[in-house]
């Protein structure tokens, strides 16, 4: 991934960065009642899933 490629120097210290992503939603016309709580546990859910599986991914609701 690009953003694992990327270099950042802060004072002497030569900085690497990571990324992981929890990515919820719906569709229009889904049965299932989501609420904004809801959602947003979900999209929690699917970030620790990410970070707890390696790094530089991201996932969805569909992935867990």
């Amino acid at each position: 991934m690009e953003i694992e490629k990327t270099n950042t120097v802060s004072g002497k210290e030569n900085i690497k960065f990571t990324i992981s992503v929890g990515v919820a939603g719906y569709k229009a016309g889904d049965t299932y009642n989501y609420t904004p709580e809801k959602i947003s546990k979900l999209a929690d859910t699917c970030l620790y899933f990410a970070k707890h599986n390696g790094r530089n991914r991201v996932i969805t609701r569909r992935d867990i």
